[in-house]
């Protein structure tokens, strides 16, 4: 499958992200989503990262307070070190107010 179609090689992984008060794009906020999605680019096997404040991008809510991101892995089976990278970025994102939760 990956030399037939190499963009739908390796696995992703979705994050949401959530907060009651405000806006994910507001100025609380997005700088939190920015560093989570940057700490996230930087783990193991990472091939890249989605924006949700992209204007192209359908990732976030009308009312702004929800969102996804998502993490596409350069290798076909996640393990405990991917998972691990992510709940740290996770983790920080939540103590900034914005709670994460991973799907799939």
């Amino acid at each position: 499958m990956k030399a037939r179609f190499p963009s739908r090689a390796g696995q992703t992984a979705r994050i949401v992200v959530h907060v009651n008060d405000g806006r994910l794009d507001d100025a609380d906020h997005k700088p939190i989503i920015d560093r989570a999605r940057q700490q996230l680019s930087t783990g193991h096997d990472v091939a890249g990262v989605t924006d949700p404040f992209a204007p192209q991008s359908a990732a976030l809510s009308q009312d702004g307070q929800t969102a996804y991101v998502d993490v596409a892995y350069a290798l076909d089976k996640l393990s405990i070190t991917q998972l691990h990278d992510a709940q740290i970025a996770a983790d920080n994102a939540s103590t900034g107010g914005v709670q994460t939760e991973f799907t799939g």
